[in-house]
């Protein structure tokens, strides 16, 4: 018995002495960035929009249904505008802040934080930023009209944004698109 604990005491001595210090280095994932380039946060929230635009689910996208272009004939809820038994708006809030504008805002650091950069092509990708940013804003307004603009995307700084008037969003989002245009 005791040569058996001498040797496992061995045995763990050996294993301890043969740590080195920088055994931490195995821990960073070479797969996972911590940092995104500022494309792929664009690409993403590119990518968000089109897929909620386009999707044909109506649990999820119900503007072919408020258009006319479908119609429902069992749950009909949805068909006629009553949008109080499924949380459908949730979706839409949720994607269109959480997802896109979060990848938009964040984008737009990044591309201004690059001074590698010209001044020719930070101006055509912000541009790019702004028509993505008022495409989304401008859905968002049209399903619930008064929505948070100004203090939105705020994070933990602001938890309670303040709703803009739905006629000065779209004021500001007019302004954003013919700012963009013009660089």
């Amino acid at each position: 018995m005791k040569r058996i604990i001498n040797l496992s005491l061995v045995v763990i001595l050996l294993s301890f002495g043969g740590c080195q210090k920088e055994i931490i280095e195995f821990n960073d994932n070479d797969k996972q960035p911590t940092t995104v380039p500022a494309n792929s946060l664009f690409a993403n929230s590119i990518k968000e929009l089109t897929d909620y635009v386009s999707n044909i689910n109506v649990n999820v996208n119900t503007f072919r249904l408020w258009s006319q272009h479908w119609t429902q004939t069992t749950y009909i809820d949805e068909s006629n505008y009553e949008l109080t038994e499924r949380n459908i708006n949730g979706e839409v809030f949720d994607r269109m802040y959480a997802r896109v504008l979060r990848d938009v805002k964040e984008s737009r650091g990044f591309v201004n934080a690059d001074g590698s950069l010209s001044a020719e092509v930070k101006n055509s990708q912000l541009a790019c930023l702004d028509v993505i940013e008022a495409y989304a804003y401008s859905i968002l307004v049209d399903v619930f009209g008064d929505v948070p603009y100004t203090e939105a995307l705020m994070g933990i700084d602001n938890l309670s944004p303040a709703y803009d008037d739905d006629a000065t969003i779209y004021a500001s989002i007019l302004a954003d698109l013919t700012a963009a245009v013009t660089t």
